[in-house]
């Protein structure tokens, strides 16, 4: 099978991490991401290209990393939705804005990942996309109630 080309968000450590380092090690492509490039310079080092991506973004600049991702290989046959965070905070604690960064990232940031590369599926006619969950999506977890909630809706999205 020839290599295949992945692009996996938040890649600064955790599962993307190792995801970038095991499909290098068995010969595939892999475009890794992240917030902040320097954070993962130590992927490029072992063959991975990198490239910024927020999932904080506006469509647009999810479009516009999508074509500079494209320019790298000219393909991409994998996409992997990995970026997430944890918020820890009680009801009584949060903010609003706590609740909208964790639903950004989780669920508006992934899907707008995903739209920006299904023209590119499309036109290929094959690509997968993968969304990284949690079992926080069916089980509420004491003073995770953002990260849980987010998770529930990108898992519902899916189905």
């Amino acid at each position: 099978m020839a290599p295949q080309v992945w692009l996996i968000t938040g890649t600064t450590s955790g599962f993307g991490a190792e995801f970038v380092k095991n499909l290098l090690s068995r010969g595939d492509k892999v475009i890794a991401t992240a917030r902040n490039t320097s954070k993962i310079v130590h992927l490029e080092k072992e063959g991975a290209a990198v490239l910024k991506l927020d999932l904080e973004s506006e469509q647009a600049e999810f479009n516009k990393q999508a074509e500079a991702a494209l320019a790298i290989y000219g393909k991409i046959d994998v996409l992997v939705n990995n970026a997430g965070y944890s918020h820890f905070g009680t009801i009584e604690e949060d903010k609003r804005e706590d609740w909208v960064k964790q639903f950004q990232t989780h669920v508006f940031g992934t899907i707008g990942v995903a739209r920006a590369f299904l023209p590119h599926f499309r036109q290929q006619k094959a690509g997968t996309i993968v969304f990284i969950g949690s079992t926080a999506a069916w089980q509420g977890i004491p003073t995770l109630g953002a990260y849980c909630g987010s998770k529930s809706a990108i898992q519902r999205k899916q189905t």
